[in-house]
């Protein structure tokens, strides 16, 4: 109610700073900059990863050392590899460690089964993510953040990558699975070597896209999407986290991940490892650079024109990202400060309280019910298998493909243009009509109760 009563009056009270001479990226900053005031650790000092002290302190170690297999390769076969012909990348060896296949290819299916809510849980993790310095200035400057279509594009493709992952056998170097890790290597080992000749990190920030880096990537494939996942009432057993460890264990090390700072030896060392980073993850959305924001409103922006939900709808995913009651579920406390002033294109919050309404309905009530659990597991599988026959038609079509985009296109400005306007109004208007009603009935019972006393006594 709250959230409400401030969208309803805050065109009246909201001040904003004279914009008189400042670009966009400068009042951008001066946002930022404002909530820069952390004892502890602030990652605008330096590009150096926060003190760690749990399972994080070995992949720490990794800040300063890139993939030097395949940065020492020329950057004409990284571009052809990166691009058109992945076989002319060198394969690495098999993993240091016995390898259980059989476990690797249950996460593999695991993920396959829920993989609606693993690409949500993946973009939430990939917005907050976005508040670390040292991949947001990488990905800002590699051209991410160029357009909407562009960024949907970069989107699509590393989705769908993941998706090849997880879809074919990694024991085979020929498989589909491996020329892809491949081709994502070489794609990091090419950003790594534009960023250095950029010099975007200071001489003591240590390597771009380093180890420690291809970790925290990894955390976000992994253990952070189980976060929003569990509070959509998906609960993974201890099994299935344990397979999905020991794939991403396999795959990170094809990725070039040096397996001594790899935090996914087992389910432990991850979850030890996840805990360490969401003990600074609030730091970072409180001190986030100028890059993450414009990367995270890019984003919303991109899923807004591409997908039928429109732009209002993802602009209210990421205000709920931000918001109090998201931050206790998934951080275990509120942020010290109202992060939500961080976003440039602000959700009205009547779409941010959707967005957490139907959270708990999801985890309290469709996940409780046997009936209703049964009919959402039986939806998430056919959108899961409409994710995969969209990759499908990506590589068969790819004109059809953005054929279908294009209808979802028009789909999306009709959504924001009449549905969440419209909602925004009925609920700014239940709002008001609400307590309007409850202090008329009150008095019509008061009225009533009167009346018949009144009688009783005339009675009398």
């Amino acid at each position: 109610l709250k959230l409400q009563f401030l969208y309803l009056i805050g065109p009246l009270t909201r001040k904003t700073p004279p914009r008189e001479g400042r670009t966009k990226m400068e009042l951008l900053s001066i946002r930022t900059r404002e909530l820069h005031s952390l004892e502890e650790w602030n990652q605008f000092d330096n590009f150096l990863p926060p003190p760690y002290v749990g399972g994080m302190r070995r992949a720490a170690e990794g800040y300063n050392v890139g993939d030097p297999d395949f940065d020492a390769l020329d950057r004409g076969i990284v571009l052809k590899g990166m691009h058109t012909d992945p076989s002319v990348l060198p394969e690495r060896e098999d993993p240091s460690w016995k390898v259980d296949w059989a476990l690797v290819a249950k996460g593999q299916r695991v993920l396959l089964d829920r993989l609606d809510s693993y690409q949500m849980g993946m973009t939430f993790a990939l917005l907050v993510g976005f508040s670390n310095m040292r991949a947001a200035v990488v990905l800002a400057a590699s051209g991410y953040s160029v357009s909407p279509k562009v960024t949907f594009d970069r989107y699509c493709q590393t989705f769908f990558f993941i998706i090849d992952w997880l879809s074919h056998p990694l024991d085979d170097p020929a498989s589909l699975a491996r020329q892809r890790v491949k081709q994502v290597r070489a794609m990091h080992s090419y950003a790594r070597r534009k960023s250095i000749d950029a010099e975007l990190f200071p001489e003591n920030g240590g390597v771009p896209i380093s180890q420690y880096d291809m970790v925290m990537t990894l955390a976000a494939f992994t253990t952070a999407p189980w976060e929003l996942m569990r509070n959509l009432g998906v609960v993974f057993t201890t099994e299935e986290k344990e397979a999905i460890v020991a794939t991403y264990r396999v795959i990170g090390w094809y990725l070039g991940i040096e397996d001594r700072y790899n935090t996914h030896h087992s389910l432990e060392a991850a979850v030890d490892a996840y805990t360490d980073i969401k003990a600074w993850t609030l730091n970072k959305l409180e001190s986030i650079h100028e890059s993450g924001v414009l990367l995270q409103n890019i984003v919303t922006e991109a899923f807004g024109r591409h997908t039928p939900a429109g732009a209002t709808f993802w602009r209210g995913f990421l205000g709920t990202m931000y918001h109090p009651v998201t931050k206790r579920l998934v951080f275990g406390k509120s942020a010290r400060t109202d992060a939500l002033k961080l976003s440039s294109i602000a959700a009205p919050p009547p779409v941010v309280s959707l967005f957490l309404f139907a959270f708990a309905l999801d985890k309290y009530v469709f996940n409780v019910i046997p009936g209703v659990r049964w009919l959402r597991r039986a939806f998430a599988r056919s959108v899961s298998q409409r994710i995969i026959d969209t990759r499908a038609l990506y590589l068969k079509d790819k004109a059809e493909f953005r054929a279908r985009i294009s209808r979802f296109e028009r789909m999306s400005k009709a959504a924001d243009t009449y549905l969440w306007p419209l909602y925004s109004y009925a609920v700014q208007a239940a709002i008001v009509a609400v307590p309007i009603l409850a202090a008329w009935l009150v008095w019509a019972q008061l009225q009533a109760a009167g009346g018949a006393g009144g009688a009783g006594v005339m009675d009398q």
